[in-house]
């Protein structure tokens, strides 16, 4: 990997690991409160809506399509802001007001729940389905933060891959995206359940509080870019400046050198033309000369 290669590396895994510890926090709440229901994927809870169906149970009937309604409704927020709900990985700005709606959506919650009222489960599932569909594609490496099924798949596959290769599986680097994701889901179930023993539903402030760093680290980072690349251009503006102005007085200095070698070396030709006049038409030349022609008698 080359150094912007490491950078996106990094910032993949570190995100992707807050948003996983989020979901695993906000989902052990769920399943620790008087809710008792999982929020930040469905699959158990289509499964549920099978059951009240088959047992005629209306009332979880309509609490169980109100969490899948409220999850498809995240999952479309999502999608209208970032409008790439599943392309390539990229730092944008929209990726940021989805975390920043999700803080909102999950404080909202807790203020609904807080005062007893089971609408709070809706908001929060509204939100993991806000983050599930932010998923992105890294280098053909898809990234589910919400749920571990994916995750635990791929890591089964890439396994295989390794045993069947002996080890020289080119997407080996995978395990490192993949690996942390899952540690921060569980550790988030952890910390989540501990904390909900502890303080309540004062927990879902912890959440929060990390989405709402992170969305406005991803609405600030490309103007703290902008504002360090503006005063690194005005540096190196100013330092291409200070070598240009070096370089033209040494190129005077030069200039001025050369000069005063010119005059030198047209004051030696004069003196050095002078000097042959003088031994020309000196009266020894003249004598010279005339004695060096033959008479004739």
């Amino acid at each position: 990997m080359n150094t912007f290669e490491r950078k996106e590396f990094a910032i993949v895994v570190t995100g992707g690991s807050i948003l996983s510890f989020v979901a695993g926090m906000i989902n052990s709440i769920s399943l620790s409160s008087f809710l008792s229901v999982p929020v930040t994927h469905v699959t158990g809870t289509v499964t549920n809506i099978g059951i009240d169906f088959a047992r005629t149970n209306t009332s979880k009937l309509a609490s169980h399509f109100g969490l899948i309604c409220s999850f498809w409704i995240g999952s479309l927020t999502s999608g209208l802001i970032v409008q790439d709900g599943a392309g390539n990985f990229k730092l944008a700005r929209s990726y940021g007001w989805v975390m920043i709606t999700e803080t909102f959506s999950i404080l909202l919650g807790y203020l609904v729940l807080h005062n007893g009222s089971i609408l709070g489960q809706f908001l929060l599932a509204f939100s993991s389905g806000l983050q599930n569909a932010m998923a992105s594609v890294y280098s053909g490496a898809v990234l589910r933060t919400t749920h571990m099924t994916g995750i635990l798949t791929d890591l089964g596959t890439l396994t295989a891959q390794i045993i069947f290769k002996r080890g020289k599986a080119k997407d080996n680097w995978k395990f490192g995206v993949f690996i942390p994701l899952f540690l921060g889901y569980i550790l988030g179930a952890t910390i989540g359940c501990i904390s909900y023993d502890r303080i309540g539903l004062h927990t879902l402030w912890i959440p929060a509080f990390l989405l709402g760093c992170t969305g406005t680290y991803y609405l600030t980072s490309h103007f703290v870019g902008d504002a360090i690349n503006y005063f690194s251009e005005l540096e190196n503006q100013e330092r291409m400046l200070q070598i240009q102005k070096e370089a033209n007085e040494k190129v005077e200095i030069i200039q001025d050198f050369l000069l005063k070698v010119d005059d030198k070396a047209k004051k030696v030709d004069k003196l050095y033309k002078d000097s042959n006049e003088d031994e020309n038409y000196s009266p020894q030349a003249q004598n010279i000369k005339y004695t060096s022609i033959p008479t004739t008698e």
